[in-house]
């Protein structure tokens, strides 16, 4: 028995069995997530039991919570400045949302038509709007560092928003990320793009690998 929690018995405890029917013990669903949010971030176990089972993802900041629920809306607690809140997007979060990402500090959420929603530490990617225009449709897939989103787009455009120390402005290797990009590798605090043709593009802090200038191929 888990502490702390009340098991709920269904069905009758002895029934016609005269040894006595074993009751059918359960948590329910706020006993669940109450859980697993005691678990340290990261939590990969979490969301797997959440994703498979309950058909619900939990994403995480470093002090905040969001669920995405099998009717695809979003439910966010903990911190108000780490995403905890979501009065000012509520309305976005209410339906349609298809994934969520957390990074450190913010979220992002791709909804069913392709737009983009943030919410959390607005200068950790947190506030979108100087992209906005280029989040509003196509969005894919969404990579994070600690403090910075990249938006990867279904013709293969990049968008960065967020802390530029942590990625969030790839105006300096723009023209490189105008071919399709495959995938984004990112550690905390830069990214690295893999291009459909083999070239990787860097930015982001140069002393975490967001400067490749330097390497050379033996």
């Amino acid at each position: 028995r888990l502490p702390g929690f009340t098991p709920q018995l269904q069905g009758d405890d002895m029934g016609d069995n005269p040894y006595g029917a074993q009751p059918n013990i359960f948590l329910s669903e706020s006993e669940i997530i109450s859980i697993l949010v005691a678990i340290p971030y990261p939590l990969p176990l979490g969301s797997l039991i959440f994703e498979y089972f309950f058909k619900q993802i939990l994403s995480t900041t470093q002090g905040a919570y969001a669920l995405l629920h099998y009717d695809d809306s979003v439910t966010a607690w903990g911190d108000t400045d780490l995403g905890g809140d979501t009065t000012s997007i509520q309305e976005s979060v209410l339906s349609g949302v298809d994934s969520v990402v957390g990074n450190g500090h913010a979220f992002a959420a791709i909804k069913d038509d392709g737009s983009l929603v943030t919410w959390g530490a607005a200068d950790s990617g947190g506030d979108s709007h100087s992209v906005r225009d280029q989040l509003s449709a196509g969005v894919h897939l969404v990579f994070s560092t600690e403090r910075a989103f990249a938006a990867v787009t279904r013709d293969g455009r990049v968008v960065t928003w967020g802390n530029p120390n942590y990625g969030g402005d790839s105006t300096c290797v723009q023209h490189q990320l105008s071919g399709s990009v495959d995938t984004i590798f990112c550690p905390s605090n830069a990214f690295a793009a893999k291009m459909n043709d083999g070239r990787i593009v860097t930015w982001g802090n140069p002393l975490a690998g967001g400067n490749s200038d330097d390497v050379y191929t033996i």
